[in-house]
């Protein structure tokens, strides 16, 4: 199986730069597996397709504003940092551009300027950042920090601060609880608490699982033969009772719809026969998904538009079809739909 395979012209102007007016103003793509057929509605037209009430389960992980803007103190060349790792006695792992010109020792500062961090060495791609001068970091990647948006979403040190805010809110669902995200799980932010509250008035219920999305999420495939990809791994949580809602639903052939490929791939890698643990089941999920997988916890799933030859397509074609979702893909350009993390929703049933 080849990367090429996977490939499809994307005009740049369908990648979505800003989210739309609201969050359920989107557009909802519905592709059925068994009737083969592609209908376009709204978003808030999602409980209507729902109808046999299946357990929805959602990521209810909170990203970080891990994203800073600063310089090398000794030389003032500007830096960008994106942490990707819990900070530990003051100490983290970074994404850093222009990692290679860092000496040890070397003192960073970000802005505004209360923030500094010394260069300790580098893990693989990874810089070791010690942090000094700071008593509450989590309070200041709150007020200081930014999003860490995907690079196909043009953001920069000089960004207003009214985008700024729109990002904070926009790109974090509204049922996000559990801090440790690089990236939002992005089929989440469509909805809305009162949409939510309609789906459960309807009888779906909901589950949560928490994958705390990695920089992996952002790492192409650089092989031409799909199989010799390999996934960063990342840790995920599911609680004793979000664990007995989704066993319990798959025992009764309940439909389970997966919101998301972070929640799908979080199903794909547990053993529901396991017994729950008192504390939670936990762990890390490698899982690379591609067509040829066969699903053995996931019926539904809901997720955005993505890249061509990312994993995140790779995932998609395996689950509604190569063909299938080929061709929906064709159509969303044709049709004009706004692409990835801010962009336009499918469904497949």
């Amino acid at each position: 199986m080849k990367l090429s395979d996977f490939d499809f012209e994307l005009p740049s102007d369908l990648i979505a730069q800003v989210p739309p007016s609201t969050r359920n103003a989107s557009r909802l793509m519905v592709v059925d597996r068994k009737t083969e057929t592609i209908s376009h509605h709204s978003f808030n037209d999602l409980p209507e397709f729902l109808q046999n009430s299946p357990l929805m389960v959602l990521n209810n992980v909170k990203v970080t504003p891990a994203k800073l803007y600063g310089f090398v103190e000794k030389s003032g060349r500007e830096v960008d940092v994106l942490l990707t790792s819990p900070v530990i006695n003051g100490t983290c792992k970074a994404l850093l551009k222009g990692l290679s010109k860092l000496k040890q020792g070397d003192v960073l500062k970000f802005l505004p300027d209360s923030l500094k961090a010394t260069f300790q060495g580098r893990e693989g791609s990874f810089a070791v950042l010690k942090f000094i001068e700071s008593d509450d970091l989590s309070a200041e990647l709150n007020r200081s920090g930014r999003m860490p948006l995907p690079p196909y979403i043009k953001r920069g040190k000089d960004d207003s601060p009214a985008l700024n805010l729109l990002d904070r809110e926009r790109y974090q669902t509204v049922f996000a609880e559990k801090e440790g995200a690089v990236a939002a799980p992005t089929a989440g932010l469509h909805f809305t608490p009162e949409l939510l509250d309609k789906m459960s008035q309807n009888q779906i219920d909901t589950a949560y699982i928490t994958l705390k999305v990695g920089p992996g999420t952002f790492q192409s495939i650089r092989t031409e033969e799909i199989t010799e990809h390999v996934m960063e791994k990342e840790a995920f949580e599911i609680s004793p009772e979000n664990w007995e809602k989704i066993r319990t639903a798959k025992d009764k052939r309940q439909a389970i719809l997966a919101v998301g490929s972070t929640s799908l791939r979080t199903l794909e890698s547990i053993n529901l026969k396991a017994t729950p643990q008192e504390g939670g089941n936990s762990g890390r999920t490698g899982i690379f998904i591609y067509p040829g997988h066969v699903f053995k916890n996931t019926d539904l799933l809901l997720t955005n538009f993505h890249l061509p030859k990312s994993t995140l397509f790779l995932l998609t074609c395996a689950f509604g079809g190569t063909r299938l979702i080929k061709g929906a893909y064709e159509e969303a350009v044709n049709k004009k739909y706004r692409f990835f993390s801010y962009g336009d929703a499918m469904l497949i049933l």
